[in-house]
């Protein structure tokens, strides 16, 4: 395994990582999604974006984990610019940006990621990197709602309620 197959890796990080048939171990998922991403495995970059952002049995570090979770946007993955968004958003690893948040969310969202919906439709309910505007960010909050976001259905619900309570 240690010079095999790159997916096995990353399969054998994921099966550490949720504890898929093995002992959840955060160090080994680590070490196999590194060794895959050093025999050529992609897909293994957001997972260690994820290692980093969230710190499970490694040290936590936002800027690595913004420049992974970089290098998977710029090949067009809806998660890693999802996840990058948030980044920008949040401060997280880079100085808070809404502008580039909003960029972020807006490239997840033309490969269909509900989350980034939601996250540009709250941006335009506070103005948050964008000209405030309620009709426009409920509206975002819709479509996230009918692509399956959960967050999106219970925002819409509050808004609701908001409303008619006014």
């Amino acid at each position: 395994m240690e010079d095999g197959n790159e997916i096995s890796q990353r399969n054998l990080g994921l099966s550490y990582k949720d504890g898929d048939g093995i002992k959840k171990d955060f160090k080994k998922a680590y070490y196999w999604f590194r060794k895959a991403l050093e025999n050529g495995n992609e897909k293994a970059i957001g997972n260690l974006a994820d290692c980093y952002y969230y710190g499970r049995e490694i040290k936590r570090n936002f800027k690595k984990a913004v420049l992974f979770y970089k290098k998977l946007a710029d090949k067009k993955d809806p998660d890693a610019q999802l996840s990058l968004g948030v980044c920008y958003y949040n401060g997280t690893g880079v100085r808070r940006n809404y502008k580039k948040a909003v960029y972020w969310y807006r490239k997840a969202i033309k490969q269909g990621e509900d989350q980034a919906m939601y996250n540009l439709g709250l941006c335009y309910l506070d103005g948050d990197g964008v000209e405030e505007n309620e009709e426009t960010g409920i509206q975002w909050i819709k479509k996230a709602t009918k692509a399956g976001d959960e967050y999106a259905k219970r925002k819409l619900k509050k808004l609701k309620r908001r409303k008619t309570n006014k």
